[in-house]
């Protein structure tokens, strides 16, 4: 898979997208239960803002690798629209109706946004890459502006920037040193209103260039009575069911922290 490093680490997908999912939690229980502009807040925002790297990193790189690119963005759709309702009740204090469209859209979103542009640039460079460079530059260049436009008149969570970090992941792939200077210089045009605190997130590659290429750590082998290694065999199957459940994780942690401080707020 991309980026992969050297022999000797063991930061698998799972592992990556654990911690990602960690640090998510800790940047949201900071919106949810500190005070804006306090020390604890601010450091918490900076720790989230390494999970979006993180997760847009092996969405390109499931993109690789799914065998129906259609069902993927199918199920980002869904959960997309499964988790606006726990979003908007977090972060705007609204139920689920198209005044929350005015307000922003979930990460999901943007991933979705992401998935679809990327669908778009891969068929052009299938149907004319090798015959005509300069139309499938143009076309792509394009569908970008369109999906960077979409994020960002939808109010999407990191906005065009996240597509445009998508794009790099899938443009710069196995190469890691212009990555790390596209997304710096993304960083430094999203950051040109002051918020330099997204500066953080530079920090996800350190994580990100540690990955190993595997899906598990060697730890999660499926063994025979004999000692059999039959990992390959079932890893399919468990593919799937980690995959759903990172989606899930997005909407259910949202309702699970709104709920716990409409307990406190209201003292039910």
């Amino acid at each position: 898979m991309g980026l992969k490093t050297k022999k000797g680490f063991d930061i698998s997908a799972f592992t990556l997208k654990v911690i990602a999912c960690l640090i998510m939690l800790i940047d949201h229980m900071t919106i949810l239960f500190t005070d804006y502009g306090t020390t604890i807040y601010t450091a918490g925002r900076a720790i989230g803002r390494i999970a979006m790297p993180i997760f847009m990193f092996f969405l390109v790189e499931g993109f690789f690798y799914t065998k129906n690119r259609w069902r993927s963005l199918i199920v980002l759709a869904i959960f997309a629209l499964i988790s606006e309702a726990p979003f908007d009740w977090a972060f705007w204090g609204l139920n689920y109706s198209t005044e929350s469209v005015f307000y922003g859209q979930n990460m999901l979103v943007t991933m979705f946004i992401v998935y679809a542009t990327l669908m778009g640039i891969d068929y052009i460079r299938k149907k004319f890459f090798f015959g005509n460079y300069a139309y499938y530059s143009f076309a792509s260049a394009f569908l970008i502006v369109i999906g960077s436009g979409a994020a960002f008149l939808l109010k999407t969570d990191y906005s065009y920037f996240g597509v445009m970090v998508g794009m790099g992941f899938y443009f710069f792939r196995f190469k890691k040193m212009r990555i790390l200077i596209y997304y710096v210089v993304c960083l430094l045009i999203y950051s040109i209103n002051g918020n330099m605190i997204e500066f953080v997130s530079v920090l996800a590659f350190l994580l990100i260039f540690l990955y190993n290429g595997r899906q598990y750590p060697k730890s999660f082998a499926y063994l025979t009575k004999n000692g059999e290694d039959i990992t390959e065999k079932y890893k399919h199957k468990s593919y799937y069911v980690l995959k759903y459940a990172f989606y899930l994780f997005y909407p259910l942690h949202l309702t699970i922290l709104c709920l716990i401080r409409f307990n406190f707020a209201y003292g039910i």
